[in-house]
């Protein structure tokens, strides 16, 4: 694995290309430089004097086997590959390519079904469900985002269970809290990330996702399934207003903001968590006493971890 890689060695290992880009030498070479992953890190690669071949062979979302001595560069590993051997992608494992979750996937599952059950109200629960069986095998596996938080397998699930945790302490210090809305937003909110990305390896954004977006997705699953079940047309209402208002404000990429109590506490738990994830993701990078680089998402702040 690459955490594993040590300095001033040589090695075989199979990797998965996420990024790569084309360069020239000072000498009128070609060179390929790599980023490289696998489910315990990332790490970048050279490819020296790249052939027309090696151009058209790698690229991103495939793995390939690599021999290659593991070099000291600036402070971190970097991989100078000798050669290349494709490998059969249909026999690949992704989870040995692919970062997941650091909660057990078994556990999250058993979890989301019971705040499924937590839902009293039997046509907000019928909807949920009928929802999330319809894209259940992807709701367990996919990311939570391509790049910036819960971007590892099972991180969308994680992020759900996260928020459901979040929204039911909340729900136990304020009143006048439905937790029927507020447990079916959490569940809900970004499903439409199922069509959204590509998938788990190497997520990349859909034309569905780029021209549609996932808030707008759910929204439209979110009333044709109200319809299909005959539900209360308020109740409908409510459920799309969660949706559609969980990123808090317009210039974030919400229709509309946040008018019952229900989606204001969603659009609140929805950046928290993701910026916990973030910056617990940060803090993990540094020792005690340290501060983070800056994190682009978080005003560029650099963190301290705080120490013992």
């Amino acid at each position: 694995m690459i955490k594993e890689l040590v300095a001033e060695t040589r090695v075989t290992i199979q990797l998965l290309i996420t990024a790569v880009a084309k360069g020239i030498t000072n000498k009128g070479a070609s060179y390929l430089s790599l980023t490289l992953q696998d489910a315990s890190g990332q790490i970048e690669g050279k490819k020296w004097d790249a052939t027309e071949n090696d151009m058209k062979t790698l690229v991103e979302g495939k793995v390939f086997e690599f021999q290659a001595d593991v070099l000291e560069y600036k402070g971190n590993n970097q991989l100078k590959i000798v050669s290349i051997t494709e490998i059969d992608q249909d026999k690949i494992d992704s989870s040995l390519f692919v970062p997941a979750a650091p909660i057990s996937r078994k556990m999250m599952q058993d979890k989301l079904f019971a705040y499924i059950n937590l839902i009293n109200d039997e046509q907000i629960k019928k909807v949920v469900e009928k929802i999330v069986n319809n894209h259940y095998l992807d709701i367990v596996i996919f990311p939570a985002a391509v790049k910036i938080h819960h971007a590892y397998s099972s991180g969308l699930l994680h992020h759900t269970i996260s928020m459901l945790d979040l929204a039911k302490n909340i729900s136990n210090l304020y009143k006048n809290i439905n937790t029927d809305y507020l447990y079916a937003g959490a569940i809900l909110h970004d499903i439409g990330k199922t069509k959204e990305f590509s998938g788990v390896v190497n997520p990349k954004y859909t034309l569905e996702g780029k021209l549609i977006g996932h808030i707008s997705i759910i929204s439209s699953i979110v009333k044709k399934t109200c319809v299909e079940l005959n539900v209360d047309e308020t109740k409908a209402i409510l459920l799309q207003h969660m949706v559609l208002s969980h990123h808090g404000e317009r210039e974030k990429g919400s229709p509309v903001p946040p008018l019952t109590i229900e989606a204001e506490i969603l659009s609140f738990i929805d950046d928290f968590d993701s910026k916990m994830n973030l910056l617990q993701k940060a803090l993990d990078q540094v020792e005690e006493g340290e501060f983070t680089p800056k994190i682009l998402w978080m005003d560029d702040r650099c963190f301290l971890k705080t120490p013992k």
